[in-house]
């Protein structure tokens, strides 16, 4: 069984709560925990973790160092407040018009929703 590598980044109750649920796991080896994205840039960089979970409510602005720094490494927010997960990832394009229509003809098909008017 291929057993991933994970760093968990949050600072609550929710956090230890994952790190120890999922440090049960055969599957997955925690190598870091980290309080915030900021503090994780230096795990990240000599763990080489297979992806990141992000436990909190809200997904901190900064986590835009992890996209940036680490594009091709898969980010999990999870949060307490929602019964979802969210996994987050990086795909950088040129940033030509041809590109960005490109990538949005390319994105998967929503399902219709009903749209709620003024």
């Amino acid at each position: 069984m291929l057993t991933r590598k994970l760093v968990i980044i949050g600072d609550s109750l929710f956090a230890d709560t994952l790190l120890e649920s999922i440090g049960n796991s055969e599957s997955v080896e925690i190598v870091g925990t980290a309080a915030n994205p900021e503090e994780s840039e230096t795990l990240i960089r000599a763990l080489s973790p297979d992806v990141v979970i992000v436990a909190g409510t809200e997904l901190p602005v900064s986590i835009n160092l992890i996209l940036n720094n680490f594009p091709d490494l898969p980010i999990i927010h999870a949060s307490l407040s929602k019964n979802q997960v969210y996994v987050i990832t990086n795909h950088s394009i040129d940033s030509s018009i041809k590109e960005i229509l490109n990538a949005i003809s390319e994105l998967p098909q929503r399902g219709h929703h009903d749209v709620v008017g003024n």
